[in-house]
């Protein structure tokens, strides 16, 4: 109590009680906010004042059960048997970092009593704590800067703050961090002389079906200049967008891997205020709003994207996916959309000595199988091998050689138009509709062709 901010409270009488830090962390280890009467100083009820010191008080205090045992030190014995206040319904089954490697930054000056309840708040979601920033998943940390920071952002690595971290442990829900600023780490410093200037990028954005910048070279640098004035730099590189404008739902190789990562996604209005005004205006005036199609492609936007959220790229991981040359838009197109969602995609050309690998264990037998398990498909799918295919002769005399190789190796061979999997990169779930098999005497003329 005879600490400065302590007495600067004091001094200043303000309405705010004075508390041990475990409250806090206790707050979060329950999952909601406790009484803070136990806690409060200078005669905290969770100790006991002997001339020894503070010595944990073996008698119930209310509503801090199932916390107090580990940080104050109260030893389990000593725990009143009467029901007592327990965890929430969310903290009982957290999941959200389920298979997930965390690193918090040093640059964050954790203590070590903070640190021993982010450890056992990462392994209480289903993680681990890691202090290699090449093998982590989830940089934590408090400054854009550093040879870990740069090392997990150059590595596509989820990187956050604190203020992410308890969000979405609170939550028990995973959000991507670049979509709220207060989400992401900070800069050291910030030139307050040159308000116009920012010293960060705040997002990456990517354009895609606007055309105002074609044959317009002059035009296009003004206006990425004023836009990175305002925080925002343009990219082509859809792994690196954090912020998506379009002017309509699109099926385009862009729109559709840029999906994968989460992005915020806004419609092309977005851009013209920025340029038009030369200032931000908030992400949730300009939505990208296409209802006619949605309905046509049977899928929700809104639900993509929080899906997205929770795939976390993975949604394919386990997964070969075999693709003809000839398919609509070129191999290269579909195995960029089966990447982006963790998969692995194979070019077929007719081989009949392939070995298909191993398919990945049973999501719900999987036990590093993350929240994307749930969008998955279920265990069935387990069963299939896909073949993405074009409707041209060179390809469409491949499929029986595939259906009967699939079926040697003890699995069952679904051929499919590339609607199959366009549809899974924009709903961001595996499920399946007859309407995207394909087979031969679908075809037309495909029999008489065969015989010549």
């Amino acid at each position: 109590m005879d600490h400065d901010k302590c007495r600067i409270v004091k001094g200043k009488k303000l309405d705010a009680q004075i508390v041990l830090p475990h409250w806090f962390d206790d707050c979060l280890k329950l999952g909601k906010k406790i009484n803070e009467g136990p806690y409060v100083l200078p005669n905290p009820d969770v100790f006991d004042h002997t001339q020894n010191g503070m010595q944990p008080r073996p008698r119930h205090v209310p509503d801090i059960h199932g916390a107090t045992c580990s940080v104050a030190g109260l030893p389990p014995k000593l725990l009143p048997d009467h029901p007592t206040s327990s965890p929430s319904p969310l903290r009982k089954e957290l999941t959200v970092l389920k298979g997930s490697k965390v690193l918090f930054s040093k640059d964050l000056n954790i203590s070590q009593h903070l640190a021993r309840t982010l450890e056992h708040l990462v392994e209480q979601s289903g993680g681990s704590l890691t202090q290699d920033v090449a093998e982590c998943d989830i940089y934590v940390g408090q400054y854009r800067d550093g040879v870990d920071y740069i090392r997990a952002s150059q590595d596509g690595k989820t990187v956050a703050n604190l203020a992410w971290f308890y969000n979405v442990v609170t939550q028990n829900r995973w959000t991507n961090p670049l979509n709220k600023l207060l989400h992401y780490p900070v800069p050291r410093t910030v030139d307050r002389e040159a308000p116009g200037d920012r010293p960060e990028v705040t997002h990456r954005m990517l354009v895609s079906g606007d055309d105002r910048w074609l044959s317009n070279t002059k035009k296009e640098e003004k206006d990425k200049r004023t836009l990175r004035s305002l925080g925002i730099e343009l990219t082509q590189d859809p792994s690196k967008c954090t912020l998506l404008c379009a002017p309509r739902l699109l099926r385009t190789r862009k729109f559709v891997v840029a999906l994968a990562h989460a992005p915020a996604v806004v419609h092309t209005k977005y851009l013209d205020y920025a340029l038009r005004h030369e200032s931000l205006h908030g992400e949730e005036e300009f939505p990208l709003e296409d209802r006619e199609t949605e309905e046509r492609l049977g899928i929700r936007l809104r639900d993509s994207l929080q899906r997205a959220e929770v795939n976390r790229g993975k949604l394919l991981r386990g997964w070969t996916i075999f693709v003809t040359g000839h398919v609509n838009g070129g191999f290269e197109t579909y195995e960029e959309i089966i990447k982006a969602n963790g998969g692995v995609a194979t070019l077929y050309r007719g081989r009949t000595g392939l070995s298909i690998p191993k398919r990945r264990t049973s999501p719900s037998q999987d036990p590093e199988a993350g929240l994307e398990s749930q969008n998955q498909g279920g265990d069935e799918e387990t069963n299939y091998v896909y073949l993405v295919t074009g409707l041209e002769d060179d390809d469409v005399k491949l499929w029986d050689t595939f259906r009967t190789m699939v079926e040697k190796q003890g699995m069952q061979a679904r051929i499919v138009k590339t609607d199959w999997l366009l549809n899974l990169a924009m709903s961001q779930k595996v499920e399946w509709d007859p309407k995207w098999e394909l087979k031969e005497e679908l075809m037309p003329g495909w029999r008489e062709k065969k015989r010549r």
